[in-house]
């Protein structure tokens, strides 16, 4: 394993989904976002933004006909020839289970997934 990757919070999935980014400047980026997970991903692209750039980042999640979008706003923390790093900075409660969902239905160990999502203190619900 990588020392990246064993520096992450969370287990990434391999799955391609259709995202958007949006730079703060207004830039459209329309790309496929892969090695997702509950902090951020890739997105492949031949000319991604700045490494520092802030950016909407909206995964397009197609199940039939139903069509969800997961937004984020986010930062970009890597920029190379195969696209760009997204680090998440925010995500509205809708987007986290979407997200959450996601991941665990194209998670390589779900149990794992559920267990590091349950874990997390950021990421539990508040007592009513």
């Amino acid at each position: 394993m990588s020392n990246e990757a064993d520096k992450r919070e969370f287990t990434r999935s391999a799955v391609g989904v259709p995202v958007e980014v949006t730079s703060a400047s207004g830039d459209v980026i329309e790309a496929t976002g892969s090695d997702i997970g509950m902090n951020g991903l890739h997105v492949c692209c031949p000319k991604p933004l700045a490494v520092g750039t802030e950016c909407t980042t909206t995964l397009v999640l197609q199940e039939g006909e139903a069509q969800m979008r997961v937004k984020a706003e986010g930062k970009v923390v890597r920029a190379d020839d195969s696209g760009m790093g997204i680090k998440f900075t925010g995500l509205d409660v809708d987007s986290v289970e979407d997200l959450h969902n996601l991941l665990l239905y194209n998670s390589p160990d779900a149990d794992r997934t559920e267990l590091e999502f349950e874990q997390h203190v950021g990421l539990k619900k508040r007592p009513t």
